[in-house]
């Protein structure tokens, strides 16, 4: 590992340890390092938008796209999921996971 990646691991890994009570008290479930990763990521596609485009090779164009989607892989009983969190810059402030949450509970398979 880099030592510019494990500085940033160490850092973050202060952060969750500083909040990480609080959140389990407050959301009844524990916190990991991934919300923390996730939200890095989103705010670097809306800081560089090009990371967020896409190329339209019959048009010959490159289309940025106005939103961020975020998906992630989740191990369940019945296997891999990777539910979608639409519109991620702005859901990052009102909890996230309980989008993830309430969408797989809705899911029309269940």
């Amino acid at each position: 590992m880099s030592a510019q990646l494990t500085s940033v691991v160490e850092v973050v890994a202060r952060l969750r340890d500083t909040v990480k009570d609080d959140f389990a008290a407050r959301e009844s479930v524990k916190l990991s390092y991934l919300p923390f990763f996730a939200k890095a990521a989103l705010g670097a596609l809306k800081e560089h938008p090009v990371l967020n485009a896409e190329i339209d090779m019959d048009n010959g164009q490159v289309r940025y796209h106005d939103v961020e989607h975020l998906s992630i892989a989740v191990d369940t009983d019945r296997g891999l999921l990777t539910p979608v969190v639409w519109s991620c810059v702005r859901a990052v402030g009102s909890r996230p996971r309980s989008q993830v949450r309430r969408r797989r509970s809705t899911h029309p398979r269940q």
